[in-house]
């Protein structure tokens, strides 16, 4: 049995689309600890149970010479893994800074060529006394960055196991987690599988990402007026405030939805609640991946940051978002709002509902919208932001190939 460390800092739904690469190592027979921050730890056990788990406070997108990692290692050495695989392909500083401090292991990475300088460079102080000059990994696998993450975990797959990677992810939930939510539906006066659930916040970690709140209550009105169909509302905390004015919005135009607020408590209930729905609507977000591991249709309006990479891998899906030249951006949006998604008219929103409330046969929809539909300023900002980012990769690249030239001749 090989012992397996795997670095996992990123959020709910990259952990999420790795629910089948997690079950496929457990199924050979792998030892697999998943190291993921404090708040994300409550999905893995609902990914699968064997997985053993090490959490940590650091925040891993906030670079600090503060953070320790002393302890984390000490967790790590004790374990006596056979090797070390950081999961991200955009691995962050404290993937790194691990790695970098247990070289006495294989490590398993992803080439990343979006980054323009190792952390190792850009903020020497912590990587103070460690050997930054060689290879972060012993292993380096090489995917290209569009990829579907899916794809990439694959990969990853291969070069671990020698296997192939087929099964999408799929989440089961235990039947008292069911029983749960059925409670919750009882108390707010709802039948499974006769409403919506409905993500349209998600603006916790990217808030440029989320739809205009008029266009997400048109939206739900629509389904309400037309279909009947109840509305329950899911978010956080956080997201309570954009919640409730959507909430207001609704019932201006008469019609009432109902709203949940979870927690790290309730992260069961949550599970349960999207999987009772009819179907779930929303932002592109961590419950979104749920609901696709869950198997319930999905009705998304998507941006352009990190196209194609995380659409969802559900059995039945309808992509709404306008495409731009400037897709792919990784959310360094040239406008102040994410034009890809403001752009998005209440309309093809009502298509996206149609088809999911109508169950048609098609069962994988993209709706790309039409260049003629963009505002002249939006499609020069987006070809401006388009060419800026192109010239910025090609650049370096043909200095690069000048100095190679000037190299050679001096030879």
């Amino acid at each position: 049995m090989k012992k397996l460390v795997i670095l996992c800092f990123d959020t709910f739904g990259d952990i999420a689309l790795r629910q089948s690469f997690f079950k496929a190592l457990l199924d050979l027979h792998y030892d697999v600890t998943v190291i993921v921050r404090e708040t994300y730890a409550v999905l893995l056990p609902f990914l699968d149970a064997r997985l053993k788990i090490i959490t940590t406070p650091i925040n891993p997108y906030r670079l600090s010479t503060q953070d320790s990692v002393t302890e984390l290692v000490a967790q790590i050495i004790a374990l006596q893994p056979d090797a070390l695989v950081s999961v991200p392909y955009a691995y962050t500083y404290l993937d790194e800074w691990l790695l970098r401090l247990l070289p006495q292991w294989p490590r398993y990475g992803f080439m990343n060529n979006t980054l323009r300088v190792s952390f190792a460079q850009a903020a020497p102080e912590i990587y103070r006394g460690l050997d930054t000059a060689g290879s972060l990994f012993t292993h380096t696998i090489k995917v290209k960055e569009s990829a579907h993450e899916f794809n990439k975990t694959q990969a990853l797959f291969k070069v671990l196991s020698g296997q192939k990677l087929t099964a999408l992810p799929q989440m089961l939930l235990p039947t008292a987690v069911l029983a749960h939510a059925e409670q919750i539906l009882t108390q707010l006066g709802l039948v499974q599988k006769n409403y919506v659930a409905a993500c349209v916040a998600g603006n916790t970690n990217a808030p440029i990402k989320v739809l205009p709140i008029e266009v997400s209550a048109q939206v739900l009105v629509y389904l309400k007026k037309k279909y009947n169909l109840a509305v329950l509302l899911l978010g956080v905390e956080a997201e309570a405030a954009h919640m409730q004015q959507i909430a207001a919005r609704c019932q201006r135009e008469g019609v009432t939805v109902q709203m949940w607020i979870g927690s790290s408590a309730t992260f069961g209930a949550l599970l349960g609640l999207i999987n009772l729905s009819r179907f779930y609507y929303g932002s592109d977000t961590g419950s979104m991946h749920f609901a696709a591991a869950l198997g319930v249709p999905v009705v998304v309006h998507f941006g352009g940051g990190g196209w194609p990479r995380f659409l969802p891998l559900a059995r039945r899906s309808y992509i709404v978002t306008q495409k731009l030249a400037c897709f792919k951006c990784g959310w360094n949006c040239w406008s102040i709002q994410a034009q890809c998604i403001n752009l998005v008219a209440p309309e093809r929103l009502y298509r996206a509902i149609d088809w999911a409330v109508n169950q048609e046969a098609k069962n994988h929809v993209v709706d790309l919208g039409r260049v003629r539909s963009i505002p002249w300023p939006v499609l020069i900002g987006s070809w401006r932001a388009h060419i800026k980012k192109r010239l910025a990769n090609l650049l370096p690249y043909m200095f690069r190939r000048f100095l190679k030239k000037i190299f050679v001749r001096l030879k």
